[in-house]
């Protein structure tokens, strides 16, 4: 019976070592990032994304450029009346999170007055759980369509 009990303990402890084989790393991958950029040299640009994450109870906790302070914000509408306000994190919905005109989007204070459409911008990502993620921004005119509109 002693044979036994060494063999009793260590089963447990095998089963437990392996249940961190199958699990993931967080990750997060950003697609179709682009910005609007502002109809005045000062004012505010805004930027948009999807992403998807491997982890539950992700979110986006920040995101920032290069030179420019960068807010996350999202627009709602109540009594016909539309608004907008700053949030602390966005929390992905079944591993997926989108910033779009109209909901969650980026306020992006102080960009260059020299960047121009069709160009891109740096937008870095931080996650709660996953690595930062910096994607490269295409850049469109105030009036121009968003890209993938058709007109």
């Amino acid at each position: 019976m002693n044979k036994l009990f060494p063999t009793a303990l260590l089963a447990p402890l095998l089963l437990l070592s392996g249940c961190g084989q199958g699990s993931q790393k967080p990750e997060a991958k950003v697609r179709g990032a682009w910005v609007r950029l502002p109809a005045a040299p000062s004012g505010t640009g805004a930027g948009y994304f999807e992403a998807e994450a491997n982890t539950k109870g992700e979110a986006l906790v920040s995101a920032a450029a290069p030179g420019a302070r960068v807010e996350m914000h999202e627009s709602m509408t109540m009594n016909h009346m539309a608004s907008m306000q700053p949030i602390a994190s966005a929390a992905f919905q079944d591993g997926k999170l989108k910033f779009a005109p109209g909901g969650k989007h980026l306020m992006i204070f102080g960009l260059d007055p020299k960047l121009k459409p069709g160009a891109t911008v740096p937008l870095s990502l931080r996650f709660r759980a996953a690595p930062t993620v910096t994607v490269e921004a295409r850049l469109v005119g105030a009036g121009d369509p968003a890209p993938g509109d058709d007109g």
